[in-house]
C-alpha cells in the first residue's frame, strides 16, 4: 500500500472518532461541487470591453508569462517537495485537516490555512525581488492560493502515477498551450472569459494522463489555475476574477 493512501485511511480512521463526538457534522468533504463551480464561473466570468490590456505586444507576453510562470513552478515545486520530507504524523495531520478540519473547527481551519498562505506569499515576494519583477498585490495573492492549492491537490488527492515533478509538468505544458493561444488574441478585449474556461477544461479532459490520478475536482482546480493565470497576466486590473478559485 503506498505511504499516501496508508495515511489517508489513517486519517479516515482518526476523524471517525472524533465524529462520534461531533454527530451534527456533515459528511461531505471541504471541497465544493465542481458542477456548480463550472456553471457559475460560465456564466460569471466575461471581460468587459472597458477592459485594459497589460500587454498589446506578443513577445513582451511572451517574455514575461515565461518569467512568471517559472517562478510559480519553482516555489509550487519548493512546497510540495517541503510537505514530502514532513513526517508521517504531520502529513497524516495536513490530511485530516484538509479533508475534515473546515467541518469540525472552521476557525482553526482558516488560521492554519492563512498561515501556510501567507508564508507562501512572503516566498512570492522575495523571489519577484531577487527576479526584478513588478507583480501587482492582488496577483501575487492569487499566486499564492494557486501554489497552496496544488500542494493539497497532489499530497491529499492525487492518486496517479505521475512524480512531482510530472505533475507540475502537466499544468505547465497546457499552461504553455493556452498562452500561445491567448498571445494570437491580443488586441481582442471583448473575448469571453468563460469559452477559454470550458475549452481550457475540455482539453484537460481529454489528457489521459492526467485523468489518471485526477478526479472531476481536481481537473477543475487546474482548468482555474491555467485560466487565472492567464488572466492575471493579460489584464491591468484582474483583482475582479478572484472568484474564480474556490480555495478548499
Amino acid at each position: 500500500m503506498q505511504l499516501k493512501q496508508f495515511l489517508f485511511l489513517n486519517a479516515l480512521l482518526y476523524i471517525s472518532c472524533v465524529l462520534t463526538f461531533k454527530s451534527d457534522i456533515p459528511s461531505t468533504s471541504t471541497a465544493t461541487s465542481a458542477d456548480t463551480n463550472e456553471e457559475r464561473n460560465s456564466e460569471e466570468a466575461t471581460v468587459s470591453s472597458s477592459t485594459k490590456l497589460f500587454f498589446t505586444n506578443k513577445n513582451d507576453f511572451i517574455e514575461t508569462s515565461e518569467k512568471l510562470f517559472a517562478l510559480e513552478s519553482t516555489l509550487t515545486l519548493t512546497y510540495i517537495v517541503k510537505m514530502t520530507k514532513a513526517s508521517d504524523k504531520k502529513m497524516n495531520k495536513f490530511i485530516v485537516h484538509i479533508i475534515f478540519g473546515k467541518s469540525i473547527d472552521k476557525e482553526d481551519y482558516d488560521r492554519e490555512n492563512a498561515a501556510l498562505i501567507k508564508d507562501i506569499k512572503t516566498s512570492v515576494k522575495h523571489l519577484l525581488h531577487v527576479r526584478n519583477i513588478s507583480y501587482d498585490e492582488h496577483k501575487i495573492n492569487s499566486m499564492a492560493y494557486r501554489i497552496f492549492q496544488r500542494v493539497i491537490d497532489f499530497h491529499v488527492f492525487y492518486f496517479g502515477k505521475l512524480s512531482i515533478i510530472g505533475f507540475t509538468l502537466k499544468e505547465k505544458e497546457h499552461t504553455i498551450f493556452w498562452l500561445e493561444q491567448i498571445s494570437n488574441a491580443l488586441g481582442n478585449t471583448h473575448m469571453k472569459v468563460s469559452d477559454y474556461y470550458i475549452r481550457i477544461k475540455e482539453r484537460l479532459d481529454n489528457d489521459s494522463i492526467i485523468k489518471d490520478g485526477c478526479d472531476v475536482e481536481r481537473i477543475h482546480n487546474m482548468a482555474l489555475r491555467i485560466l487565472q493565470f492567464l488572466i492575471d497576466l493579460l489584464f491591468v486590473d484582474s483583482s475582479a476574477y478572484k472568484e474564480l478559485l474556490q480555495i478548499p
